[in-house]
């Protein structure tokens, strides 16, 4: 086989094996990001365009994702008790980012709606 060949074929499986990883890296790096905005737009409960966000990042997410996508899908105008006690626990968990604990956080303390002060924090994640 000559080199140029041989360049294509590596090439081509770089590229093939790449790509095969990639929508899992995509969605763990910005599933905050996308539940942040979710947040701040939110109105006693999530769009079904949402909810399909939320469910794709329930299915491919981190456990605190999960979890915080879960509450989210599940919130009637507040967050339940039970999801309540799931975000309390992601929002003290040290081992997360500041930006997963505090929307854990934020999400936990939603009744109807975000607050001014919520929605700021928001923008920056």
């Amino acid at each position: 086989m000559s080199s140029s060949k041989k360049f294509l074929v590596s090439l081509l499986l770089a590229i093939s094996f790449s790509l095969s990883y990639a929508p899992a890296t995509i969605a763990e790096g910005n599933a905050i990001h996308k539940m942040a905005q979710i947040v701040m737009h939110l109105n006693h409960y999530p769009s079904e365009g949402d909810k399909t966000k939320l469910k794709t990042i329930a299915a491919h997410g981190t456990e605190a994702e999960k979890t915080i996508a879960n509450a989210l899908m599940h919130m009637s105008h507040k967050i339940s008790a039970a999801d309540k006690k799931k975000l309390e626990q992601v929002s003290h968990d040290n081992s997360l980012s500041a930006h997963t604990r505090e929307l854990a956080m934020i999400i936990h303390n939603i009744n109807h709606k975000v607050s001014a002060g919520d929605k700021k924090k928001l923008g920056k994640m």
